[in-house]
């Protein structure tokens, strides 16, 4: 029987979510920020819902240079065919 080592699995999910970490800007003052996704799935984030909105996961982030409320919406990536 094969046991998964709790401590291998919680770094290589760590890891996981840091590298995917995006970049973005505070919508007041512009000074930039990391984000890490909610999950796999919804990794694309948006400063302003889409129209319709669809299906997204919402995310507050509070700029630490102006203490602005940055509201993220995550969406999922969409399927280029």
């Amino acid at each position: 029987m094969h046991c998964l080592n709790p401590e291998i699995f919680t770094y290589n999910l760590i890891k996981k979510q840091i590298m995917s970490f995006k970049t973005l800007g505070c919508l007041k003052c512009g000074s930039s920020y990391d984000v890490i996704p909610p999950d796999g799935v919804y990794t694309e984030p948006r400063s302003k819902l889409d129209d319709p909105p669809g299906d997204f996961v919402e995310m507050k982030k509070e700029c630490i240079s102006c203490k602005n409320k940055n509201t993220i919406y995550w969406y999922k990536p969409e399927i280029k065919q």
